[in-house]
């Protein structure tokens, strides 16, 4: 983290009463810090809560989650079901109170490391994981959208839902695949 990131995304609070998060563009690295990987381009979420829900949907960045927030409404949406996906689930609550703002500058960087940048068969293998919300992540998450969005939502974002499951199944065939080839050699 850059040492103006708090500085920079307070003062969007202060000055934009109707942002309820804001956050600086990110910047991956290797682990040993020298080979820059990617930078992740996030959107800022202003709209309706229903314009917001689907640019989320369309383009889920769980990244979103390091934003810093307006402390009332961040507690309103915290996430207390047991959901492997609980960091979009918290964006889209967060949602409802406001807009979420992405400053032009990269003040936040990352390792791109850790159990969640692995294939879903390394993270099945560790101690506390749970398979079915490892394998299928997105059914957890449809019931929650269901419950806490409502399903008039979810069919007027039926389209975005249908790839984000096709996505996943996609992702897990390919971990899957990977596996078999790495486990042959």
């Amino acid at each position: 983290m850059e040492p103006t990131f708090l500085e920079k995304n307070i003062e969007q609070l202060k000055l934009k009463p109707d942002l309820v998060g804001s956050i600086s563009k990110i910047e991956y690295y290797s682990l040993d810090n020298k080979n820059k990987i990617d930078f992740i381009q996030l959107d800022s979420m202003i709209g309706t809560y229903g314009e917001k829900i689907r640019a989320f949907l369309k383009k889920p960045s769980a990244n979103l989650i390091y934003s810093v927030f307006r402390k009332d409404e961040l507690r309103k949406s915290l996430v207390t079901e047991s959901l492997g996906t609980w960091d979009s689930a918290l964006v889209l609550n967060v949602l409802r109170y406001g807009d979420i703002n992405v400053l032009d500058e990269i003040l936040l960087k990352f390792f791109d490391e850790g159990i969640s940048s692995t294939n879903i068969f390394n993270r099945i293998s560790q101690p506390d994981s749970d398979m079915g919300k490892m394998t299928s992540p997105n059914t957890f998450f449809m019931k929650w959208c269901i419950t806490h969005l409502g399903m008039k939502i979810i069919l007027r974002n039926i389209d975005v839902f249908t790839r984000l499951n096709f996505l996943t199944f996609l992702k897990i065939v390919k971990d899957f695949v990977k596996n078999k080839i790495n486990s042959k050699f």
